[in-house]
């Protein structure tokens, strides 16, 4: 079911989400916690890629996923979070790298910061748990 830009998207939102678990995962499993570290350099770009392919998505699926609420609920619903899910934890993975570059001025990137990461912990839980389910699906195709 999936083309190469799905795959894309599956894969960014799953490393997206293990980004935005980092903390966690470093005070459960030192060993994890050093592989997501060095994942961090990259936070940034995975942040942007997260948002493009999230985008990329939505536009090229978008009557598909009309189409699909009413044979494959479940999955379609899954599919619909995990869209919006990517879009934001890519926004918030991706304000250092615009603060970097000077492309939003620090004041906004930092007040629209503060706002979201009330929920990146859970959008984080929510991205892997989607693109877990969404590979399997993707795959195995069970119809839910």
């Amino acid at each position: 079911m999936w083309t190469w830009y799905g795959w894309i998207w599956l894969a960014s939102l799953f490393v997206g989400g293990l980004l935005a678990l980092s903390e966690i995962i470093s005070k459960k499993n030192k060993e994890a916690g050093e592989l997501v570290q060095k994942l961090s350099a990259f936070q940034g770009y995975i942040g942007v890629g997260l948002i493009v392919f999230s985008v990329l998505n939505l536009i090229w699926n978008l009557s598909i996923l009309i189409a699909a609420i009413p044979q494959i609920p479940v999955s379609a619903i899954i599919f619909i979070v995990a869209l919006f899910a990517g879009i934001i934890l890519g926004i918030m993975e991706s304000i250092g790298l615009l603060k970097s570059f000077n492309i939003i001025s620090a004041e906004v990137l930092d007040n629209i910061s503060s706002k979201l990461m009330l929920f990146k912990v859970p959008l984080g839980i929510i991205c892997v748990c989607a693109s877990l389910y969404l590979a399997i699906w993707g795959i195995i195709q069970w119809q839910l």
